[in-house]
């Protein structure tokens, strides 16, 4: 599953088609983290990954990072930051929750080979 999302072609691929952005965070001047966001016509953003070392987690890293998607959120005049995460993430599920955002709905995609993608949709409100 991690060569559909995460593998070098899938990000060059969403990098180069102009509709995700992707920024990287860094933890005593060495890369640990990054994130991907696509901003909507609907204004809204999409989170679409955020992911830290988890050898520099607890240091405030995602909250520098989903700041960041609100600064540009609250710049852009976007109304939410909604992002999913699945339901068994729970140490996830309590960080976002920390920093503001809600679950406001359930999702369950198949992504083929007889897998499915059990997540909540979790969202944050600028305006």
């Amino acid at each position: 599953m991690l060569d559909k999302f995460q593998s070098f072609d899938k990000i060059y691929d969403d990098i180069m088609s102009g509709e995700f952005q992707y920024f990287i965070a860094f933890c005593s001047g060495i890369p640990a983290g990054y994130m991907s966001i696509k901003t909507g016509s609907k204004k809204d953003i999409f989170l679409s990954k955020l992911y830290v070392e988890k050898s520099c987690r607890g240091r405030g890293i995602a909250k520098k990072m989903i700041n960041t998607v609100k600064d540009i959120g609250i710049k852009g005049g976007y109304n939410h930051i909604w992002l999913t995460v699945n339901k068994n993430n729970t140490g996830s599920i309590e960080a976002y929750k920390r920093m503001g955002f809600s679950i406001v709905d359930k999702i369950v995609t198949d992504i083929g080979g007889g897998f499915v993608m059990d997540d909540y949709k979790m969202q944050l409100e600028l305006l």
